[in-house]
């Protein structure tokens, strides 16, 4: 009888907080840029610089008493601000709630209610919004700042009982970041609350480091996800951590993605199968293949294999990964599989991340049976911030119920 379906991947030593790992990047990789092009320029940050404004930013996180573990939402689209806000979240001890900044104003009220959010980090238009919801009999008592971005829209906008963006940015940086214990929430995910700690994070992140499978790294990598989903966080995070050279482009046209391309090196990139297919359409429309761009990692639920043997024409490995906002890379493909398992699999267990499948009793079946696939890893979540949710999720021995439905194949690959 074959064995059962479970599958680990090896592990890896990583450090204690994201506060110290960032503190850490510094040092080893001051120069590496994250580029942010958008419609009024380019903005180029070192990862000194960055890490600067974001202690700048703690600082002023902390004089305006947003205490340790406080949840501070950031609501902002792609950009530098957005970098240095979420960064210096972490940095100032505070639980980081990025929140998808195409999210509606009557949908945002209602996130920072449930999460008793004490600071937002927003666009000042929707800091007036806001602010004025905080006026109604039932409003936001927990929101004790609102802080407003004027980076587009000139200071006039700012209200006069938010707090300016500029000012915070002006505080003498911290001299270190807040400490924090590596079991601490450092993040919540979604409208469920995916509590994730700072262990957690950078067991992900690890998970991430390791897709590469020791191909050197080289060139910049670009990020084409929708800014405030958890792997837009994630991979920002990683381009930090582990000072991988990041562009961040607010404008994902064929035209302009080409053009990055070219001036930035890019030799990898992540983002859906509508991304991966603008910048297909580029390279048809520039009737070149796509320069120095050798990997893209879909981060979707349906990559159709045309477009992944489209892309592997282009000269682009496409592969896919697999994961949920409460284990965000359970598994994931790699430039080095073969096209067959790249076009119909998602891929091996990430490090240290085990995987069993199962059938309804919770009894786990043999190899290429179809059943609900189970993960455990130290990147699982912590809970929900509905903690009565916790027992639905999570078996008595610590496996994630992810609801997905697949099998492994006979070389450790899953099906989805």
């Amino acid at each position: 009888m074959k064995s059962p379906q479970s599958l680990t991947a090896p592990s890896g030593a990583r450090p204690a907080t994201l506060a110290t790992a960032l503190s850490a990047a510094v040092r080893e990789h001051p120069g590496a840029a994250v580029v942010f092009p958008g419609p009024f320029g380019t903005v180029a940050l070192g990862g000194r610089e960055l890490h600067e404004r974001a202690l700048r930013v703690a600082a002023g996180l902390r004089a305006l008493s947003v205490a340790p573990g406080g949840v501070v939402a950031v609501h902002l689209p792609a950009g530098a601000e957005n970098a240095v806000a979420q960064a210096a979240v972490l940095l100032s001890g505070a639980v980081l709630l990025p929140v998808d900044p195409a999210t509606g104003t009557g949908e945002l009220r209602r996130l920072l209610r449930r999460f008793a959010v004490a600071a937002l980090i927003t666009p000042a238009p929707v800091a007036h919004h806001i602010l004025g919801a905080r006026a109604l009999p039932d409003g936001l008592p927990e929101l004790q700042q609102v802080i407003a971005v004027t980076s587009i829209w000139s200071a006039s906008w700012v209200p006069s009982d938010a707090v300016d963006w500029a000012v915070l940015e002006a505080f003498r940086p911290l001299r270190e970041p807040v400490p924090a214990r590596p079991d601490d929430v450092c993040l919540l995910v979604g409208p469920r609350g995916v509590r994730h700690t700072h262990r957690a994070v950078l067991a992900a992140l690890d998970a991430l480091r390791g897709l590469r499978y020791g191909r050197p790294v080289a060139g910049a990598h670009l990020d084409l996800l929708p800014p405030g989903r958890p792997a837009s966080v994630y991979a920002l995070l990683r381009a930090l951590v582990h000072g991988v050279p990041t562009v961040v482009p607010e404008r994902q046209d064929p035209a302009t993605l080409m053009e990055l391309i070219g001036r930035h090196g890019v030799t990898t990139a992540a983002g859906d199968s509508a991304a991966l297919a603008a910048l297909l359409d580029g390279a048809d429309r520039a009737g070149t293949r796509i320069r120095s761009l050798r990997e893209f990692l879909a981060y979707t639920t349906v990559l159709p294999t045309a477009l992944v043997e489209r892309a592997e024409r282009s000269g682009v490995a496409a592969f896919r990964s697999y994961g949920l906002p409460e284990h965000p890379t359970i598994a994931s493909g790699s430039w080095a599989d073969p096209l067959a398992k790249r076009c119909g699999t998602v891929g091996r267990p990430v490090r240290d991340t085990e995987i069993r499948i199962v059938d309804r009793e919770g009894a786990e079946l043999p190899e290429g049976q179809r059943g609900e696939i189970q993960s455990r890893g130290p990147g699982r979540f912590a809970g929900y911030g509905d903690r009565t949710r916790d027992t639905t999720a999570l078996t008595a021995d610590g496996w994630l119920r992810t609801g997905g439905v697949g099998h492994l194949d006979g070389e450790g690959f899953l099906v989805v």
